[in-house]
């Protein structure tokens, strides 16, 4: 209200005395009766049960002393206002209470006839009005928090998602539709997002595979377990899948989440189209077959490799770097890797496999590099060469010199020497060794053995091995 408002004449006859007395408590909740000095003299309260003791802390008190301190500015404006005969203004005030808590009011403040020569405050409860405020507040902040919640779990979502080395699809479950994809999928497909995303996605797919793809998706949407199926994608150049699917339920629908595995490790491919029945051979022989990336991660591997790892499923094999099984040091799948890489062919290198049940098999492996496109593959022939043909120490001993030969010397010969000789036949023996494994490379003899090139160098010298040039000749 900005100005005084003028009732009619009809609306002053109406207004008797006892008319008001029934309409001001029906208007308002509390009634304080002031004099000039702004002292309560008395109270009226609409609800009686809730506001005795209330009325004994108001009762012959300053009204400014019943509230808050930051309410106190405004009792002296509401006073001020009603001296001066002004319109009435509306302000909220918390009155102290007796718990340490407020009671919110909503008053106006009015000057009486000047034979009385008081003021009276009308006022509203508003505890109800604070309580449905504190509500939407506590409301507010809750859904505040769950929306922090939600945009971390989608960062750590899109993290996870971005950064897998599997290539990974969202299609919806009913239009089909790719909705995303990480960046494993872009390299895997040679597309781009804008290629890619929106696209139905058996339109990706060889002809002959699409209606397989789509009873799967329909198998997996009516019954909620994943499935799998093999696919020829029609780029690049007929490459060869093994799609895992899965659904993520959203309410009734939902989204397929797919995972794409290379199969040119176990399928192959002849003129862009997959040789039906490679898969199943391999998985029969009895030697292991591995297909790993250029840095040893393991991509595919069959039944006669998991036997000698001792593995019990594929997928414990995929993403693992061969070394966790293959060698008998780093320094021996390093030799390995690193001749298969400059020279594209291994053949019938001597190492060992410890399975995940620490059970040792010495083993030959095959192997050769393979590039497709801009991805190189390593691809190993892994064959046991029994229990026959493990050595020790020892065995060593013996095969170089009969170990009577050096009981004939005990006595005649000092220790000292015998350990010395023995120690030069393992020394010149473990040289030999590492150089085979590694093709006479010296470089990586070196490291095999865990000496120097120099300190190899001096020994080749002194036990006579090899070719004493093979430094100038390029063989380092």
């Amino acid at each position: 209200m900005t100005a005084k408002h003028e009732f009619s004449a009809k609306f002053r006859d109406a207004l008797t005395s006892s008319a008001l007395r029934r309409v001001v408590p029906a208007a308002f909740d509390i009634i304080l009766l002031l004099d000039r000095d702004g002292v309560v003299s008395d109270a009226e309260f609409l609800d009686e049960s809730g506001m005795r003791e209330w009325r004994a802390r108001l009762q012959d008190r300053s009204w400014e002393e019943t509230v808050t301190i930051e309410s106190k500015p405004k009792i002296v404006d509401l006073l001020a206002a009603a001296r001066k005969g002004a319109a009435p203004i509306w302000r909220q005030v918390n009155h102290t209470a007796g718990d340490g808590e407020s009671i919110p009011v909503r008053y106006i403040a009015l000057s009486l006839e000047k034979g009385h020569g008081g003021m009276i405050a009308l006022g509203r409860d508003m505890r109800d009005t604070a309580r449905m405020q504190q509500e939407l507040v506590s409301a507010q902040q809750s859904i505040e928090r769950e929306y922090i919640r939600l945009r971390h779990a989608e960062t750590r979502y899109r993290a996870l998602f971005q950064s897998s080395v599997e290539p990974l699809l969202l299609c919806d479950s009913v239009s089909l539709r790719i909705v995303d994809a990480n960046p494993s999928v872009f390299r895997l497909l040679e597309m781009t997002a804008g290629q890619l995303v929106g696209r139905k996605l058996p339109s990706a797919l060889d002809v002959a595979d699409a209606s397989k793809v789509g009873d799967l998706m329909a198998a997996v949407r009516h019954s909620g377990r994943p499935g799998s199926q093999a696919a020829v994608l029609t780029a690049p150049n007929g490459l060869a899948v093994d799609m895992s699917v899965s659904l993520i339920r959203e309410g009734a629908t939902g989204q397929f989440l797919i995972r794409l595995s290379q199969g040119a490790g176990a399928d192959g491919l002849v003129n862009g189209r997959r040789r039906y029945g490679i898969s199943e051979v391999l998985d029969v022989l009895p030697d292991g077959i591995v297909v790993t990336d250029r840095k040893g991660a393991v991509i595919s591997a069959n039944t006669g490799f998991l036997d000698l790892a001792q593995i019990s499923s594929h997928d414990m094999a995929v993403g693992r770097p061969i070394s966790r099984w293959l060698g008998r040091s780093d320094f021996d799948v390093n030799a390995l890797l690193s001749n298969l890489m400059d020279h594209g062919v291994v053949r019938m290198f001597t190492s060992r496999i410890t399975g995940e049940l620490g059970v040792q098999e010495d083993v030959d492996i095959s192997a050769a590099r393979h590039t497709v496109g801009p991805e190189t593959y390593l691809c190993f022939s892994i064959r046991s060469r029994g229990p026959q043909t493990r050595s020790d120490g020892a065995d060593v001993l013996n095969d170089a010199k009969p170990v009577h030969e050096f009981t004939e010397l005990v006595g005649r010969v000092p220790l000292k020497e015998l350990v010395r000789e023995a120690t030069d036949i393992i020394e010149k023996r473990a040289i030999e060794a590492a150089l085979e494994i590694t093709g006479d490379n010296r470089a990586s003899a070196s490291e095999l053995l865990g000496v120097s090139r120099q300190s190899l160098y001096a020994k080749l010298h002194r036990y006579g091995i090899g070719d004493l040039s093979g430094e100038s000749n390029g063989k380092n």
